[in-house]
């Protein structure tokens, strides 16, 4: 029953850590319980560091369960302290200079919940990293298995070389920025207020050309463990489809390079495994998971994260739509605007004044407002 429980928490971790939609697993447990999470780095090279520490929750009912009111604190091997901020509920944020971060000095995570049970990783060590050597990306097809097609896309790559006397060991955490627009500018739009049933844009662009910038929320992992050489050519990133609006205009991609030591490249690497094994439904059991993290007081709790160190490196890549690909979005389409159905809401209902075909046309809020779609209007400073 206690391997059972093991797995339990683990998948319902991996879940939360992911944000992604994970079909449930009915488990048969007979009880349950809350185990402690961490999400810890400290990572050289960092505008700062944050500590996310958590409960979990039950199978199937994934949420946010943060652990407030804890001391949190990095300890280095020469008795040098440096202690966290609660920023939010759950939420740590520490800021350490850079230079006090040493890649031949060992550090710890500590922590004191608010209800007095004292936690304690490893020592780490900071890996030094390397420069971002090459990004680069190909139009590949693939297959999708849920519309039964072949689609088009972009596959991003990354090499790697490094001097044999670094870490064999990477993970790459990604970030897109991409800029789209709606599908027409907004000319006019009905509030739905009797007394004053009609606004108009100042500007009528408005609303109409958006940035999105959002974390790729998967494991990108590799090593060079068993090669001559610490090099490796050609590894597969984050393929991005062209049936979506993110290679409309202009697609960047930020990659964050991050050299690992054995033990954590083991703990992503089992995670990467246990999540890339579900398919809605769990084909495997996730199994005993890895963890630095103890209770300094019951060696026996079961505790679920992992205190990593590493110094980061970066490199973006910014691609222009590729003439030959070609890119549509399924989620929009505009109707001829008929005042007597339309104009009963929902509001604000948006107008598009075609001048060409003299014609006016409207469609839901998120074919015009391209804000809805969690998108920002300010360009961003690298674009």
């Amino acid at each position: 029953m206690m391997e059972i429980r093991l797995k339990y928490w683990l998948f319902t971790l991996l879940t939360l850590v992911l944000n992604s939609c994970i079909e449930p697993y009915e488990a048969d447990t007979e009880e349950d319980h809350d185990l402690i999470c961490y999400e810890a780095s400290l990572i050289k090279g960092a505008d700062e560091q944050v500590l996310k520490i958590t409960s979990t929750s039950r199978l199937g009912k994934p949420e946010w369960k943060p652990v407030a009111g804890c001391q949190a604190m990095i300890e280095d091997e020469q008795n040098h302290i440096f202690n966290y901020v609660e920023d939010a509920p759950g939420i740590y944020r520490l800021h350490i200079p850079d230079e006090e971060l040493k890649f031949n000095r060992l550090y710890k995570l500590h922590v004191i919940t608010a209800g007095g049970d004292i936690y304690e990783s490893n020592w780490e060590r900071i890996e030094k990293g390397t420069r971002v050597d090459t990004i680069y990306y190909q139009i590949v097809d693939k297959f999708d298995n849920i519309k039964q097609e072949v689609m088009q896309g972009i596959q991003f790559y990354i090499d790697v070389k490094a001097s044999d006397t670094l870490s064999r060991f990477y993970r790459w955490k990604l970030t897109e920025t991409y800029e789209f627009t709606s599908i027409a500018p907004i000319t006019y739009y009905l509030t739905g207020d009797p007394l004053d049933p009609i606004a108009s844009l100042d500007d009528e662009r408005k609303y109409y050309r958006c940035w999105m910038t959002r974390d790729i929320n998967e494991f990108f992992l590799s090593n060079t463990n068993h090669l001559s050489l610490n090099e490796k050519m050609q590894i597969p990133l984050y393929y991005v489809a062209s049936n979506t609006e993110r290679l409309k205009i202009k697609y960047s991609l930020l990659v964050r390079q991050f050299p690992l030591s054995s033990e954590a490249y083991t703990y992503w690497e089992k995670a990467r495994f246990e999540t890339k094994e579900s398919g809605g439904l769990y084909t495997r059991q996730p199994g005993q998971p890895i963890c630095n993290i103890r209770n300094v007081d019951n060696e026996e709790e079961l505790v679920l994260g992992y205190f990593w160190a590493s110094e980061v490196t970066e490199q973006r890549i910014i691609v222009p739509k590729p003439p030959s690909l070609e890119v549509y979005d399924h989620t929009c389409s505009l109707q001829e605007y008929e005042p007597n159905w339309h104009n009963a809401g929902p509001f604000p209902r948006y107008i598009w004044v075609d001048q060409v075909r003299s014609g006016s046309y409207t469609g839901s809020r998120g074919c015009f407002n391209c804000v809805t779609k969690g998108g920002e209007l300010e360009k961003p400073e690298f674009w």
